[in-house]
């Protein structure tokens, strides 16, 4: 059994338009019968999957109410990658004539994306998935999946921690080390070095960088944009006062892309990696997050797969020309990257441009 999202991931276009026609008529079937699709699917065979299905509540047989909920609810968890074969899909002959129109499908899943979004709030709650530890002194959130006895020593002296690692980046705004664990594990300790009083003081009174990061990682997640697990943050306080943050993330290795797109540099996997990373940049204006910095080294290559890194100015936009003004920055600096590499540019010009005409399009 496999996600439809992960199983989507390396298709070319034709075929996730294949894939993705199937599928909704596959939930068209189901929502006949009076039961609901997921977006689990067993592949059966190089052009048949099965779907995993769940009964609806009880409802009139007239009623189609539930059957639009349902497929909206799968179409918010579809990657916004793939929105954009929707409008190829969507026309009054197809299996969608019971459904409403394209637009108002499209504003009703991204207002639940954004409602999704707000749940994040829960991962600076104890639960299932995090144990939070607060005082005077500090704040302390873990990921349960990667707590162990490594990880409490780390953040008990953190900044030992980070002196004993080999040192990334020293400068006035952060310090970044990658330390090897006692377990062999590699992470990356990132603090947030406090610049004055007067900056720290008004630090305090919006999120740390540490929990912009913290949050922004796991929003990525949801959408579908591959960026280093977080394994724990630490607010360093007295009472509100936040003096310092540290973020402690997976390590990830691999190229970044500043690395791989080089004339001298062997060229045969550029327009496979490339493809990836339009994915990424599709993304963003469908949810109206944005990164901030799309220099490329913020783009690691971890076997053919983009990952973002940097979250330092991670921001999500409820409006949709303060979200258009930071995502054209992002774009501009990300086309500076390849002034001195001919190739990658004329590989890249057209995904950028591509890229700005989805976030035009995508006023929802």
């Amino acid at each position: 059994m496999i996600s439809l999202n992960e199983f989507l991931i390396h298709k070319t276009d034709e075929e996730r338009c294949q894939w993705l026609n199937s599928y909704l008529k596959e939930v068209t079937k189901l929502h006949q019968n009076r039961q609901a699709a997921t977006l689990e699917i067993t592949v059966t065979s190089t052009s048949e999957y099965t779907l995993e299905i769940a009964s609806l509540p009880n409802s009139s047989l007239t009623d189609n109410k539930w059957c639009i909920a349902n497929l909206i609810d799968c179409l918010t968890r579809l990657y916004p990658r793939y929105d954009r074969y929707l409008s190829q899909l969507w026309h009054p002959d197809s299996f969608i004539k019971d459904y409403p129109p394209l637009k108002t499908i499209e504003k009703r899943v991204y207002k639940k994306r954004k409602a999704r979004e707000k749940n994040l709030k829960h991962c600076f709650e104890n639960n299932t998935h995090f144990q939070v530890s607060k005082s005077w002194n500090h704040y302390q959130v873990i990921q349960k999946a990667f707590d162990g006895p490594e990880l409490t020593r780390l953040l008990q002296a953190p900044d030992q921690a980070i002196a004993e690692g080999e040192i990334l980046k020293d400068c006035k705004a952060t310090t970044v080390s990658l330390y090897k664990m006692a377990n062999g594990q590699k992470v990356i300790i990132k603090r947030y070095n406090s610049k004055g009083t007067a900056y720290s003081l008004t630090r305090s009174l919006i999120d740390s960088r540490a929990r912009v990061c913290w949050q922004g990682a796991l929003l990525l997640d949801q959408i579908g944009i591959s960026t280093p697990k977080n394994l724990a943050m630490l607010e360093v306080r007295q009472g509100p006062w936040i003096k310092t943050s540290y973020l402690i993330t997976e390590f990830k290795e691999g190229e970044t892309l500043s690395d791989l797109y080089r004339e001298e540099h062997e060229q045969s996997s550029w327009p496979t990696i490339a493809r990836q990373v339009e994915d990424i940049l599709l993304t963003y204006p469908r949810v109206r997050v944005a990164h901030g910095d799309f220099k490329a080294t913020n783009f690691i290559i971890d076997k053919n797969q983009p990952i973002m890194i940097d979250l330092d100015s991670f921001r999500s936009c409820s409006f949709f020309k303060i979200f258009k003004d930071t995502y054209f920055r992002d774009l501009d600096r990300f086309e500076r990257n390849w002034v001195r590499c001919p190739s990658a540019m004329k590989l890249f010009t057209p995904i950028i441009q591509n890229a700005r005409y989805s976030c035009l399009s995508a006023t929802l």
